[in-house]
């Protein structure tokens, strides 16, 4: 299982094209909607839903601070892709490695981490 934290700019181009390749590999996607735009995301988890089986892409809304560190820190996701620096999405959804580390990937102004 993966999750997705997605950013308020452009919340329609970086939802689709965050859930396109752990769909592709076989994986279950958590759709993490930005708390300040959510309806973009929240309208491509619905399409991605009508076309993938039950169950392979969720999405969800809240702030970074409590919905993101829960994504962080759930024991069955074992990958993590935001976008943004570190500071303050790293800071706020906990994304700083944690015991039983998990692969967290971060891009930044078009450069990956």
């Amino acid at each position: 299982m993966q999750a997705r934290i997605v950013p308020y700019n452009h919340p329609l181009f970086f939802s689709a094209s965050k859930l396109a390749p752990p769909l592709v590999a076989g994986n279950a996607v958590i759709l993490k909607a930005p708390d300040q735009a959510p309806l973009p995301a929240l309208r491509t988890g619905e399409l991605a839903q009508e076309a993938q089986p039950p169950g392979l892409v969720s999405v969800v809304s809240g702030t970074g601070a409590t919905t993101g560190r829960a994504l962080v820190q759930h024991p069955r996701i074992r990958r993590i892709a935001f976008i943004g620096p570190e500071r303050p999405a790293g800071r706020s959804s906990g994304t700083r490695r944690t015991p039983g580390s998990r692969t967290c990937r971060r891009s930044r102004a078009g450069r990956t981490r």
